[in-house]
């Protein structure tokens, strides 16, 4: 289906943002509600062009996994706190990717961190918790030999 100057209506959803008008935020509610799967092109009146939804890239489990399994691991070793930042910093761009038991894994070795420096320096390290994005499903994974979405 094809429209032109045409303003969806959805439910409303905590999503959209106020200083954008009704065209950007009626696409907002309607990708939120039945638009699953479309994608939706709005040109505003002053010319500005956006690409709905924006999508995150494609990862394999097993990268997602490993960059866990290496945090956890740099976390377990205690000593090197740059080598824990590397791995912390490596987490924090595929969080989104995360599922329950890779958050809760990811808290803990944080938190571990977070403990030890209190306990050896009294600094306190602050890390804000994780947890599973919404918007994540198994659409982002890809299968390593012909890039088809896993099982």
């Amino acid at each position: 289906v094809h429209a032109v100057g045409v303003i969806l209506d959805g439910v409303a959803t905590g999503t959209g943002d106020s200083g954008r008008g009704a065209r950007y935020n009626s696409a907002i509610r309607y990708l939120a509600g039945d638009g699953r799967g479309a994608m939706v092109i709005i040109v505003s009146e002053d010319g500005k062009i956006d690409l709905l939804p924006k999508l995150k890239r494609r990862l394999r489990r097993e990268t997602v996994q490993r960059t866990v399994d290496r945090l956890v691991a740099r976390s377990a070793e205690g000593e090197d706190l740059e080598a824990f930042d590397r791995a912390n910093r490596a987490v924090e761009e595929i969080e989104f990717y995360l599922n329950q038991d890779q958050c809760n894994a990811v808290n803990d070795a944080r938190e571990a961190v977070a403990g030890r420096r209190w306990v050896e320096d009294h600094l306190r390290r602050q890390f804000v918790p994780v947890a599973p994005d919404p918007a994540m499903d198994d659409s982002y994974f890809v299968d390593r030999r012909a890039g088809t979405t896993e099982s």
